[in-house]
């Protein structure tokens, strides 16, 4: 029996190497879930309302001492949505973004790039949010907000001179659609006073251009915490010319990797110019 084309959609989808159909399968599970409560709320009236706790568990408090009793929002905050608009246009930037990054460097270092950003604008945010001479907003935190700072700023170090093709604006540079997306972000974080969350944005976007700065010049943050065997880069030189990119075939993942530990080991300057082209 043929399969339906949503089977083979999900099917394709989740067999993949990449991990953004599984961080957005989480972010709208969470959405749906905690509008389920929503609505056993409204129609059984409870004494507990499971919608607002729900949030408050989730989210990332402005208060520290009320962080120290759920320190697990350090990284449930970023899955935590109440809008459905937010939702959608964070999943659509992260499946964007974040495809151009994976076809550029490996999952493990969107991983890193991903996770620290969240990480690090967390910190960042609780921080700020609990200095007394520094007016914030007493809101707690959601979104996946710092985690896309941190992939877009490292995605115009991978690639500066990239540009976008959009339907109404021609061929657009990357970087001009990174400051747009920059100056947007913080404009709506200073209109609704988030002070510390803004604070956040900006080391999120800093860390992101820094690790991957660093890891262009050799020097792979990655390895203080994942540990992989290193692997010897071997070419091998065809005479035919017209064979492999020629032809505009891919290379394989193995090759890549290869290549990327090269990068981690040496910089970027050391890639050959055919390893370059498998690289791109």
């Amino acid at each position: 029996m043929k399969d339906s084309a949503f089977t083979t959609f999900v099917r394709d989808t989740y067999k993949s190497s990449s991990p953004i159909p599984y961080i957005i399968t989480i972010q709208v599970g969470l959405f749906i879930l905690i509008h389920i409560f929503e609505l056993i709320n409204i129609q059984a009236n409870p004494s507990v309302n499971l919608y607002q706790v729900s949030i408050a568990e989730l989210s990332l408090p402005p208060i520290l001492m009320e962080w120290v009793k759920q320190p697990w929002s350090l990284i449930t905050h970023a899955f935590v949505y109440t809008k459905l608009f937010s939702l959608i246009f964070d999943c659509l930037w992260l499946y964007w973004i974040g495809n151009m990054y994976l076809n550029l460097l490996h999952r493990k270092y969107f991983l890193f790039t991903f996770c620290g950003g969240i990480l690090l604008g967390a910190i960042v945010f609780l921080i700020f949010s609990n200095l007394p001479f520094l007016p914030s907003a007493n809101v707690a935190w959601q979104s996946i907000t710092f985690g896309l700072a941190s992939l877009l700023g490292g995605l115009i170090m991978l690639s500066p001179k990239a540009e976008v093709k959009l339907m109404l604006f021609g061929n657009v540079s990357l970087k001009t659609i990174a400051l747009v997306y920059f100056f947007i972000e913080i404009a709506m974080l200073l209109y609704s006073n988030q002070l510390s969350a803004a604070i956040g944005f900006f080391a999120a976007t800093a860390y992101g251009i820094l690790f991957t700065k660093s890891f262009l010049n050799g020097n792979d943050w990655s390895k203080l915490f994942l540990l992989k065997k290193k692997k010897h880069l071997k070419i091998v030189h065809s005479q035919n010319k017209d064979n492999n990119y020629q032809k505009n075939e891919l290379p394989n993942q193995e090759l890549i990797d290869q290549v990327l530990d090269k990068i981690s080991s040496s910089g970027y300057d050391s890639l050959s110019k055919r390893e370059k082209e498998i690289l791109f």
